[in-house]
């Protein structure tokens, strides 16, 4: 082959591997090799990761964003359900529908609500969900924010609102309110 080096050599020899035998470079090639962050008692201290305790995670406002994901998503499905039970339950003649598969198999006031929607289900959970987000990074950056916000059950279209440090009309009220 043409190698001098004899590690390198080693490397090739195949002598002693038949039937899970092992020669006596490859029973000591594992000391040679020191991993880092190895520490003599083999355990890896510096991989440790501080996780914190649950109540920690759930302050995080990433975390909280991933929870009102899913209570949306759950509201969502009740909903459909309840509608679902509600049409199984009513009688074919007292539906009413208009424009039969055009209207889309919705009442009169169904119809009328969702023309003069502005935005889709998933859009306005995403619109409060982004604001809720926002209010709660920008309070975690001050030492003293002025609004703290959170979902109440994890709703985002229910808050808990704390305003702080208000001044003018607005000020005034709430110090009229504590009193």
């Amino acid at each position: 082959i043409g190698i001098t080096d004899e590690a390198t050599l080693r490397c090739f020899d195949t002598t002693g591997l038949e039937a899970g035998t092992a020669t006596g470079s490859d029973q000591d090639s594992g000391d040679d090799i020191a991993f880092e962050d190895d520490d003599e008692d083999g355990t890896l201290s510096s991989l440790a990761l501080e996780v914190g305790s649950v109540a920690d995670r759930e302050k995080r406002p990433a975390w909280k964003k991933m929870r009102w994901q899913e209570t949306e998503e759950l509201r969502i499905a009740r909903q459909r359900e309840a509608q679902s039970k509600a049409e199984v339950e009513q009688a074919p003649e007292q539906k009413r529908r208009r424009g039969g598969a055009t209207g889309g198999g919705m009442t009169l006031e169904e119809q009328k609500a969702a023309g003069e929607q502005m935005w889709s289900s998933q859009e306005a959970f995403s619109i409060l969900a982004n604001e809720l987000y926002q209010l709660q990074t920008l309070a975690e950056a001050e030492a003293a924010p002025a609004v703290e916000a959170d979902a109440l059950d994890y709703d985002v279209h229910r808050w808990t609102v704390r305003l702080r440090t208000c001044s003018g009309n607005l000020g005034r009220d709430m110090q009229e309110l504590q009193r």
